[in-house]
């Protein structure tokens, strides 16, 4: 899994889009909390930040990764990353599932949270 993202940047943004969906069977199990969930996608994020800051000499200043409500069967992933190239330009890297994840993989607590709230967001911690 290290340099998964990486990997995908290398081939270019379409299939970045796709990076939900592709690892979603590494690291999704039946029955997660939210909290769980958010987890599991965020240490992904890790590797691949240090790796754009390495090769392109950008700085990481911030990220959030969202859990959205569709329906009550499925849910979307979304994720903004954000770093600061030397000339102190903002770069945005944003990341959709393309499919909805189906609702199993969550508590019925958690599918009620998100029903109640529309979404979730989470930080993602420099690495």
């Amino acid at each position: 899994m290290k340099n998964f993202f990486s990997n995908l940047i290398k081939q270019g943004i379409s299939e970045i889009d796709k990076v939900f969906d592709q690892i979603i069977t590494q690291i999704m199990k039946p029955n997660m909390e939210l909290e769980d969930l958010a987890k599991e996608y965020c240490k992904q994020f890790g590797d691949d930040i240090i790796n754009e800051e390495k090769k392109k000499g950008l700085t990481y200043i911030g990220g959030t990764f969202k859990i959205t409500y569709n329906n009550e069967n499925s849910f979307l992933l979304s994720s903004e990353i954000y770093f600061q190239s030397k000339d102190k330009k903002i770069i945005k890297r944003e990341i959709k599932s393309n499919n909805p994840q189906n609702s199993k993989y969550l508590t019925e607590k958690a599918v009620q949270e998100l029903k109640n709230k529309k979404y979730i967001e989470y930080d993602i911690e420099e690495p």
